[in-house]
């Protein structure tokens, strides 16, 4: 019994956590150039910055570059959320968030 519990904590530690889900927030993006459909993920703490200004229009906000695998070109990512991280308004420059 011991043996069994000291087990489920080592695979514990090598594996993901179930709170993993909950800090990462994933997107697709496809490509004007190619039409090759990439999708990224983003950290709820790393990748995206609170927002301090009062004239933007969110409380959280993510910039982010994707360079296309498959012909090079350079995509501009840039998303607006409220405070439960739903989106308010995005631009993609030479590339379209699908939803």
């Amino acid at each position: 019994m011991i043996i069994l519990k000291i087990i489920e904590i080592i695979k514990g530690l090598f594996s993901g956590s179930t709170d993993d889900k909950d800090k990462m927030l994933a997107f697709k993006v496809k490509c004007n150039k190619c039409k090759n459909i990439n999708e990224i993920k983003v950290l709820k703490t790393y990748d995206i910055a609170t927002v301090y200004e009062d004239d933007q229009p969110g409380n959280y906000m993510l910039k982010k570059y994707i360079v296309c695998p498959d012909c090079y070109n350079k995509i501009h990512l840039e998303i607006f959320f409220d405070k439960s991280y739903q989106i308010i308004t995005s631009e993609c420059d030479n590339g379209e968030l699908l939803k």
